[in-house]
């Protein structure tokens, strides 16, 4: 994070929005190893919902996460996980070909959205292969399709009123496009003008969605936006900080935004709230950069802390109050019961965790 940002003071703007953010987050977590599906030894965590129920991926060792992964779509709940499936037989691709199929959030009604391989990549097929999105309800698994003359897509979110947004490939090869899946229709929802491409990480109940639409301007730049109501909004950047990206939405239109990349320096992370913002992080010993994953009703923000030289730290944050995960933990999303879920490496392998409060203990007299 820049000095620029360090500087940012809880002005009467700041203030405001924390106001928005009641409440101090318990630092006593204990942490779930959710494991993997029988043969695989590395899952991922990806979404939860406020009934505890998890979603993410689990892989095989033959492959773990590099070319040609084998990765099974997974939900955990009350304790145990299961496949959901996929949208095509794996047996239908060569053994050495990438398969996967990858779960990416869940609403309380146990609706999962993510994307699978329908068919194995056309420029490099041992590394890729194309997806589609997918709706998962009562065991079956829903082909989403793409929008016109697209070849793959994928589902990012869900709502509670099932409606679901994501990105897809365009007509003749274009770009991809940011779409919001409702009513059985995939709806294109553009892009800012004078850019290529977009993609929707979020929506929340009222419908507003979150993502970012993408320039190049001899490299690739991106900024946040706000889908309302039909129109999309431009979010800007922060502080001069070069790019951004929006990546949670919650109810009352508390927006976590990402700044900065590969190219335009360290990423910072913000609550946003009607052009006003709160810097989120980092933790001291953690690095400089931190990412905002998701945010839930209260206001709780989890997310990662990094640096060059240090491990990556999960962690959730709460109107200027941080929590650690630990080192070589990432952080992916947060329910409105301060239930957390990401990863963390254990023996070298990334395995799927849920923390939780630690109950209060017991005095007795």
């Amino acid at each position: 994070m820049t000095t620029e940002v360090r500087k940012i003071r809880v002005s009467a703007l700041t203030a405001a929005i924390m106001l928005m953010l009641p409440g101090i987050i318990a630092a006593r977590l204990a942490r779930v190893d959710l494991g993997v599906l029988p043969g695989d030894t590395i899952s991922l965590a990806s979404g939860i919902n406020d009934r505890g129920d998890v979603v993410g991926s689990s892989c095989n060792p033959r492959a773990g996460l590099d070319a040609g992964a084998h990765c099974r779509a997974f939900l955990w709940s009350s304790g145990r996980m299961i496949d959901l499936g996929a949208l095509v037989d794996a047996a239908t691709f060569a053994p050495d070909l990438a398969f996967h199929t990858d779960a990416y959030a869940i609403n309380d009604r146990g609706q999962v959205v993510g994307a699978g391989c329908v068919r194995p990549g056309d420029e490099e097929p041992d590394e890729n292969c194309v997806t589609h999105a997918f709706l998962w309800e009562h065991g079956v698994m829903q082909d989403l399709g793409t929008l016109p003359g697209g070849t793959g897509s994928a589902a990012l979110a869900i709502n509670n009123r099932g409606e679901i947004v994501g990105a897809s490939g365009t007509a003749a090869g274009g770009p991809s496009h940011a779409f919001l899946w409702q009513n059985g229709t995939m709806i294109d929802l553009g892009t800012l003008t004078g850019s290529m491409s977009s993609v929707a990480r979020a929506i929340n109940e009222r419908g507003q969605a979150v993502g970012e639409s993408d320039f190049l301007v001899d490299v690739f730049t991106s900024r946040a936006v706000l889908w309302d109501r039909g129109a999309m909004i431009d979010l800007g950047t922060i502080s001069g900080l070069g790019e951004s990206r929006a990546t949670a939405i919650n109810n009352r239109g508390l927006i976590v935004i990402n700044t900065g990349s590969i190219y335009s320096g360290p990423f910072g992370a913000f609550v946003w709230h009607r052009g006003r913002t709160v810097p989120v992080g980092p933790l001291p010993h953690a690095g400089s950069t931190t990412f905002g994953a998701a945010i839930n009703e209260r206001g709780e923000v989890a997310g990662t802390s990094f640096g060059v030289s240090h491990p990556s730290h999960g962690f959730v944050w709460d109107a200027g109050a941080i929590v650690d995960l630990g080192p070589d933990t990432t952080a992916a999303a947060i329910n409105n019961r301060g239930q957390v879920v990401g990863n963390v490496v254990i023996d070298g392998q990334p395995h799927a965790v849920l923390w939780e409060k630690r109950p209060a203990k017991r005095h007795d007299r």
